[in-house]
């Protein structure tokens, strides 16, 4: 596949090109499009066997990585909203850590992943002086620590200081943004996908169910390689 072009074109041009001879020289269709959030390539299939013919899918990795570079973009803009006790780092990672696991542990329930994204953030701003779990799955396999003592019966002791209320107030819209329906659709799919450094020749492709693609990469090298010595 040649390309002559500027390099902002060359992966829309790519994919619509792909997209087209399928039908031509494979006789099939794809039905979906996995993306990293980059509407480029999509605009450019999305109707290409027809109007909306081709859904748009997201990478539940690249959609978590948002919230980190969404809320380091807002303490780098927003003038004292960073420092200890505030929007650090360390809670920026908390919250996309949680945000991800609220994704994949409700595959396919739209109303509940909106749910847990949402508890999963007032979860990470609580602390002892304010606890805001109301929202955190309760029982005894609950992720939530205050209601996993809760129901058993014991009191939860938070020793860290809650988020400031200002501060709360500040990355809430920024965070909320992520959680809009028409988002977390897209990541109902619980696929995601990591891609290594550009000059790391070892890629990797994680599933959800646990699938590791660098074993099954070395695996089908290694028979590759014994079918060549064999002959």
């Amino acid at each position: 596949m040649f390309y002559v072009g500027s390099s902002g074109n060359m992966e829309p041009v790519g994919v619509y090109r792909m997209f087209e001879r399928s039908k031509r020289l494979r006789k099939l269709q794809y039905s979906q499009y996995y993306g990293d959030g980059d509407s480029k390539g999509f605009e450019e299939v999305k109707n290409i066997y027809g109007n909306n013919s081709v859904e748009n899918l997201e990478c539940i990795g690249h959609v978590q990585k948002r919230v980190g570079s969404r809320l380091r973009k807002l303490k780098k803009n927003e003038k004292g909203l960073g420092g200890k006790g505030k929007l650090t780092d360390k809670l920026i990672d908390k919250l996309q850590n949680y945000y991800g696991i609220a994704i994949r542990n409700n595959v396919g329930n739209l109303v509940e992943m909106q749910s847990a994204v949402i508890a999963a953030f007032f979860h990470c701003c609580s602390g002892k002086n304010k606890e805001m779990h109301r929202q955190c799955p309760t029982g005894q396999n609950s992720w939530c620590k205050f209601q996993k003592a809760k129901f058993a019966g014991i009191k939860f002791v938070d020793r860290s200081p809650a988020l400031p209320n200002s501060v709360v107030n500040s990355i809430k819209k920024t965070y909320m943004d992520l959680c809009d329906q028409k988002l977390l659709k897209r990541c109902l799919h619980g696929i995601g996908f990591l891609v290594c450094m550009r000059d790391d020749t070892d890629d990797i492709i994680q599933f959800r169910q646990q699938f590791n693609g660098r074993t099954q990469l070395k695996t089908e090298t290694e028979d590759i390689q014994q079918q060549q010595h064999s002959f």
